[in-house]
């Protein structure tokens, strides 16, 4: 049975690619692709947390918003991922450990040897109307580090259909600082003039360098021994004119909470068979993560099947 884009329809910047016309099947991913659904947004990427694919991204309003989001530790000796989930259809996590050499002070002067330490780096995302991406990295040695961070961001404004169809837009976005630490990237449409596109991005703290118009931005950490550092990049969507709804990056979240809630309204099951229940009990939450609820009318909540590519009611 062929899949259809409910009612056929575009988005907000009312065009999309001849393409679209094939795009009626699930792409091609990573095996282990990290997806976070909530409601009409989702977010794809590498399980390392990186965005690098055609098909990566994050959409909003079926347009993506956020077509690269890399972030790397420059100059680390070799890096291991250690685990990567999705603890709920919001959020992400991923732990992974880079090797870096040890500073001899916090001036940041290598110790003398070369010697490295592993620095444990974990990346959590939340996704609830804007997307939050949070690094902590932790230094478990008793000397400083310092910890070239590296980030690398763009949008190109993408139909979903286009994604899916691994269509890489021949314009992209270019970003505008508008103030320490924050870059607002508008569609690069000239259709949307009056009420355009666009993706904010506030970084904290804010990057020791950076180039808008190459889309990139770095930190110099220094970790003090048995320290942490963290960088926190958040993401907000502007569809015609109007922001997307974020929330805080917390359990507290309203995503969060919802999820609880409809979690403590939906039945539980108990069997001897103890797939049974957490099979049940991902069910719900997979079903959670497909409604999409009007604001207007928050009791009227419908399940949007097929999330990401296919939102079908």
């Amino acid at each position: 049975m062929r899949n259809v884009h409910p009612l056929g329809t575009v988005g907000q910047s009312g065009g999309m690619s001849e393409l679209h016309i094939s795009a009626d099947t699930v792409p091609a991913g990573g095996r282990h692709d990290l997806v976070t659904v909530h409601g009409r947004s989702f977010a794809i990427s590498a399980e390392t947390g990186d965005m690098v694919s055609p098909t990566h991204g994050l959409v909003y309003d079926d347009l993506r918003h956020l077509s690269r989001l890399r972030l790397v530790v420059v100059g680390g000796a070799r890096t291991e991922l250690l685990a990567a989930s999705t603890p709920t259809p919001v959020s992400a996590v991923v732990a992974s450990r880079v090797a870096t050499p040890v500073t001899g002070d916090q001036t940041g002067h290598e110790a003398a040897g070369g010697r490295l330490t592993e620095v444990l780096v974990v990346r959590r995302r939340w996704l609830s109307g804007g997307l939050v991406e949070e690094l902590v990295l932790r230094n478990p040695h008793p000397l400083p580090v310092v910890v070239r961070l590296e980030l690398e961001l763009a949008a190109d404004f993408a139909h979903v259909f286009d994604v899916k169809s691994g269509v890489v837009p021949e314009r992209v976005a270019r970003a505008v600082s508008t103030a320490p630490g924050t870059w607002t990237l508008p569609s690069p449409d000239p259709q949307e003039a009056d009420e355009p596109d666009s993706t904010v991005v506030v970084m904290q703290p804010p990057p020791d360098d950076a180039d808008p118009d190459s889309g990139s931005a770095t930190w110099h950490l220094h970790v003090a021994g048995g320290g942490q550092a963290t960088v926190t990049v958040t993401v907000q969507p502007v569809s015609a004119g109007v922001p997307g709804r974020l929330e805080p990056p917390s359990t507290g979240a309203l995503a969060i909470r919802e999820l609880a809630a409809w979690r403590a309204s939906v039945p539980s099951v108990v069997s001897s068979d103890s797939r049974i229940p957490a099979a049940v009990d991902q069910a719900l939450a997979d079903l959670a993560a497909l409604r999409i609820v009007d604001q207007a009318h928050p009791d009227r909540a419908v399940v949007a099947a097929g999330a990401p590519w296919f939102m079908t009611l």
